[in-house]
């Protein structure tokens, strides 16, 4: 057997992230009286992501992400209200929005039951949005461990956020799982264990990022382990 630990990524690997952020902001721009078109949708997912690149850089906090990427979408559109709010009211669709990909949980499932195997997620996030939706998913039956930046007090891809892994699951020869080239790959990497890219859209890697093995489907995961 390859591997004993399997570390999933959250969102963008067995959640689809940006369906969820779609129709949560969507619904949240509505409910505040804002326009709701894909012009500013397309942009709130381009000002998310720069806000999170930012913090797996260590150029802000997590608590300062929560609300600088509505101030910056506000000041974009040119929009006035309370930004707390408004950022309360996306959190709250957010959690209790959990669309997992096709095929994802029964390879769970399968994996789960599959002899020496041991699952864990490993998640950047807030703990109060990833708990709700790891639950809504049912994922939180399939997995031995979940780990969420908030509650570890680090973040993907720092290797103080895998140390604090390991220290909790022991030793073993793992894999992780995730789509993002910068913070799960890279992370993983660095840490000096396997990584495995879910690359759907067959991106480059143009980081130059060790990827020990890539798939397009989840489903090829099976044959790796």
């Amino acid at each position: 057997m390859a591997y004993n630990w399997l570390l999933f990524d959250l969102d963008g690997t067995l959640l689809d992230f940006h369906k969820a952020e779609y129709l949560c902001m969507e619904a949240t721009l509505q409910s505040f009286g804002f326009r709701a078109d894909d012009e500013v949708l397309l942009a709130y997912r381009s000002i998310n992501e720069s806000y999170w690149k930012m913090l797996e850089r260590g150029e802000i906090s997590q608590e300062e992400l929560a609300l600088a990427r509505h101030r910056t979408l506000f000041e974009r559109f040119g929009f006035a209200g309370d930004i707390e709010a408004f950022q309360n009211h996306y959190e709250g669709a957010l959690s209790e929005s959990s669309y997992l990909f096709d095929g994802a949980y029964e390879l769970l499932r399968q994996l789960r039951d599959r002899d020496g195997i041991h699952l864990a997620i490993v998640t950047n996030g807030f703990a109060r949005i990833q708990e709700r939706r790891i639950a809504l998913a049912g994922l939180d039956t399939l997995f031995e461990r979940i780990f969420i930046s908030e509650q570890v007090g680090y973040r993907k891809p720092q290797i103080e956020f895998f140390e604090h892994v390991f220290r909790e699951i022991g030793e073993g020869n793992a894999m992780i799982i995730g789509d993002s080239l910068t913070s799960d790959i890279k992370g993983g990497a660095d840490f000096g264990i396997a990584t495995c890219w879910f690359n759907p859209d067959g991106q480059d890697n143009p980081l130059g990022v060790r990827v020990d093995h890539e798939i397009r489907d989840l489903s090829e995961l099976w044959q790796l382990v």
